[in-house]
């Protein structure tokens, strides 16, 4: 139902525009009037959710920001303590493309020491070992930036069809390194916001079963009437 209602309150710029809501998940999908339940979409980890009306919501679901929540509670417990903003800024610092991981790795569900576990991951896949904050930063804001882009040309390959944006809402939206590192890694722009898009979708259904607003397009046009959204072009 949340994801459902954050879907709903996306201002999507186009009918082929890709959403992500972001936060201690990452649910990214494109919105379809038709389901796509085919072997190749089971295989590649998509699922068909109803949204509202007739649409369907086509996406995959991805390990998000537990990734760097995770990790942040590792390093305070060594007592390297930092902010959200501190460690996307710290991210920038270190070398890019080092070292990647595959965030839906089972590992990286509870383990004990997040930190750790992408450590052990980079060496058993003969990669550069991240050692400091900004190197595991940079590690785990990449590797989900790069799995973004896997699941859109999934998406494209799966539904034939061109997707020419990505919409990020929630949480997520107000990491504003990983939406560059996300908007260059797709090669197309970055559309975030609303932050709160849950409660804004929610919202909107109800008044939409009470007739006050006639349908999902007008819902979209007041979320665009009624909050600020920046975009990132890729670099």
């Amino acid at each position: 139902h949340d994801t459902a209602a954050a879907v709903a309150a996306t201002p999507l710029s186009s009918p082929q525009a890709a959403y992500l809501s972001s936060g201690t998940w990452s649910l990214l999908g494109v919105e379809s009037d038709v389901a796509t339940p085919t072997v190749d979409a089971l295989d590649a980890g998509f699922t068909n959710e109803k949204g509202v009306g007739t649409s369907y919501r086509f996406l995959q679901n991805i390990m998000g920001l537990w990734l760097v929540q995770s990790a942040r509670a590792a390093g305070a417990r060594a007592g390297q303590r930092y902010d959200y903003p501190d460690l996307a800024a710290l991210a920038e610092t270190a070398a890019p493309f080092r070292a990647w991981i595959n965030p839906n790795d089972l590992r990286f569900y509870a383990p004990d020491n997040m930190v750790s576990a992408v450590q052990c991951f980079c060496a058993e896949t003969g990669q550069p070992v991240p050692q400091s904050v900004a190197e595991v930063m940079r590690c785990l804001l990449e590797s989900l930036a790069f799995t973004y882009r896997a699941s859109i040309d999934r998406i494209e390959a799966l539904k034939g069809i061109s997707v020419p944006c990505l919409h990020i809402i929630g949480g997520g939206s107000q990491n504003v390194v990983l939406n560059q590192w996300t908007a260059n890694a797709l090669g197309r722009p970055v559309v975030t916001g609303p932050v709160e898009g849950t409660c804004m979708g929610n919202l909107l259904v109800q008044l939409l079963a009470l007739g006050e607003v006639k349908d999902l397009e007008e819902i979209r046009q007041v979320v665009r009437q009624s909050c600020e959204v920046e975009t990132c072009e890729p670099q």
